[in-house]
Parts: C-alpha cells; structure tokens; sequence
C-alpha cells in the first residue's frame, strides 16, 4: 500500500530527499500514465496519486518506475548531478545560473560523454566540463592564437574565463525544459 503524506514530508526532510516529488514529476512525465501502468504494473490512479503528492510509492514501485523511465532510484531519491541514461548518454542537473537564460538553474541538460586524447583540439560549442567542485555545462570556443579556450555562459553577470587545459567529460545534446 502506498504511503500517504501525513509526516512524510518531515521524514523526506531529515533524510535529506527535498526533491524526491520534483524528480519524480519529471520521470513521470517522460510517458503517458497508461504505458507507465503497462509498464511497470502500478495502477493509474497510483501513479496519478505520485504525480500530485498525495502518496509515493515504496521502494520496488520506485525502481519499477525508474526501470520504465530510464532514471536511476539514486537520482529519484538524491537528485546525483549525473544521471546515466544509457552507456554513452548521461544527464546533469544544473547547479548555477552562469548559463542563463538559456539554460536557467536546475534545468535538466542531456550529453554525450566523450574523451579526447589529450592535447587534442575541441571544436566551438556547448560541453560538460569536469571541475573540483562538480560536472558543469559550458559554452568553449579554442584561441589559436594564444592556444588556450575560452570558457563561458549567457549570463553577462559571469566574466570569461582562459584556461589551457580543460577536462571536457561531454557534449551537450539536449536541454530538457519541463512544460
């Protein structure tokens, strides 16, 4: 049976799963109830349930939705920064707003992971770059002249930034914007 939100969300706090409905919208929303029923054997109304915050589901309905959705339980429950979709294709949640507005904060962005013998030359675009402090998404563009990238956002508020090595874990495919 279903629990219902009577602490729950006292709970879902001390545990540290501020977003757990949030993530769970999302992966809902990527079919139509009734293939998700199909699919994972939990009725419509249950799943209906889920999707406004009257109950959510235990930890095998859980994993059965994640299964159906193709996200982890780990990023349902803890919202992890990288989301693996399928051997080459990885999701990022959006920590800054250094790419705003066209990727504004807490934005899901989807990328192809890629590695590049070092010392090799990456063409302009939109990548994810590993950093000490977490995956971040980041337009670059190569300097010939001084051999070294460019580092940037959208947002006038963040300067520029020139570094000579850069450590690109992928290439942004996808910015996936809730409706």
């Amino acid at each position: 049976m279903p629990k219902t939100l009577v602490n729950s969300k006292l709970h879902l706090t001390n545990q540290h799963l501020f977003d757990l409905y949030h993530r769970l919208k999302i992966a809902l929303k990527t079919k139509t109830y009734s293939t998700l029923s199909k699919e994972t054997s939990i009725s419509i109304d249950s799943i209906r349930s889920y999707s406004v915050q009257r109950t959510y589901p235990d930890i095998t309905r859980l994993a059965a939705i994640a299964d159906a959705t193709g996200f982890s339980v780990r990023w349902l429950l803890f919202g992890d920064d990288i989301e693996p979709i399928n051997k080459k294709s990885c999701r990022l949640i959006v920590q800054d707003d250094v790419m705003n507005p066209k990727i504004p904060k807490n934005t899901q962005i989807e990328y192809e992971k890629c590695s590049f013998p070092e010392g090799s030359i990456v063409s302009d675009g939109l990548y994810v770059i590993a950093t000490a402090q977490g995956c971040i998404a980041r337009r670059l563009q190569w300097q010939h002249t001084d051999k070294e990238y460019l580092i940037f956002g959208d947002n006038p508020a963040y300067p520029q930034q020139r570094v000579k090595q850069i450590n690109i874990i992928g290439t942004v495919t996808a910015i996936l914007i809730p409706i």
